[in-house]
């Protein structure tokens, strides 16, 4: 330090006696002195105080002073600072310590405002989390035939929960009873069927027999003895699956070549204890039945092998 008497302030002097010519006594200047001259004392005297801060901590003494030093050179300068937040002691210069004190200011003041809107955020990413998840379906299912659900949400949700394959199936119906008249919307209703199968907006369809019949002539299902090859390689000791193979000729040209088209699951135990309903009617001559097909231009191959799989297991060995 330069002078141990430039760090001392007299226990007399008080904030009220403090005027120009008091503030330019504490900076150790005579009145009248230009900025410049103002500007490199205060900074002289900062640095002592850094100094000495650095090396012994900061007292109550000296945080009055630096206060004091300060204030002289505002009055001087005309200048003011706020020293309800600024820690001097601190490497953190002025500007952020003032900054943060505003923004710690703001949040005391709105401080419930700010604990709705953080909850509100949290909620909106949540949503935004089972939208996304729920849009990105992993198996596009669809029953075709006699077959219905008490609520379609609650089937989907226990597929969901019993299948290993899959975690979020999109699921759909279009059920054809012994009692379904063959209107215009029954007749719409098949044509937009015939356009996912086509397009390859579907991957695997349970369908009973008879509706079967009717669209595996219309090259909508993929040959799958492939599948059945692989479940007999993974489970040698399992039941005989049943293939429903078709073939169509008109003429001397093949319209659709010989090959598995579908298996019967109709003993399968995959959805007892399920919503789902089986709406046949054998008074009528509509059998119980139930086949696995593939959609033939299906772009999740590898899902539906696994869940055709958890069905295939589900057959009684007997």
């Amino acid at each position: 330090m330069e002078n141990n008497e430039e760090l001392k302030v007299s226990d007399t002097l008080t904030e009220e006696s403090v005027d120009k010519t008091g503030s330019y006594k504490i900076l150790g200047l005579e009145p009248g002195v230009s900025d410049d001259i103002v500007k490199n004392k205060y900074g002289a005297l900062l640095r002592q105080y850094k100094q000495k801060t650095d090396e012994y901590g900061v007292t109550d003494e000296d945080a009055a002073y630096y206060e004091k030093i300060t204030k002289a050179y505002d009055d001087i300068m005309g200048i003011t600072h706020d020293f309800s937040f600024y820690d001097p002691s601190s490497s953190v210069p002025y500007g952020l310590q003032k900054f943060w004190a505003k923004v710690c200011a703001f949040c005391d003041q709105y401080n419930v405002l700010l604990i709705t809107l953080g909850i509100l955020v949290v909620g909106a990413v949540i949503f935004a989390w089972q939208v996304t998840k729920n849009g990105k379906e992993d198996l596009r299912l669809k029953f075709v035939g006699a077959y219905g659900a008490v609520s379609e949400t609650t089937l989907k949700n226990q597929i969901d929960e019993k299948s290993e394959a899959v975690d979020n199936v999109q699921m759909s119906f279009f059920t054809v009873t012994s009692e379904t008249s063959y209107d215009q919307t029954s007749q719409a209703q098949a044509t937009a069927f015939l356009s996912q199968l086509l397009a390859g907006h579907l991957d695997v369809v349970l369908i009973d027999k008879e509706s079967f019949d009717v669209y595996v002539a219309q090259k909508a299902f993929k040959d799958i003895q492939f599948l059945i090859d692989e479940y007999y390689a993974e489970n040698p000791d399992a039941k005989k699956l049943e293939a429903v193979t078709y073939s169509s000729e008109e003429g001397a040209k093949i319209v659709i070549e010989e090959g598995v088209y579908g298996i019967d699951v109709t003993d399968s135990t995959f959805f007892d204890d399920t919503n789902l309903a089986w709406l046949y009617n054998e008074q009528k001559g509509q059998e119980k039945s139930m086949i696995l097909a593939f959609c033939h231009k299906t772009e999740k191959s590898e899902k539906a092998e696994e869940f055709a799989k958890e069905i295939f297991k589900a057959i009684p060995q007997e």
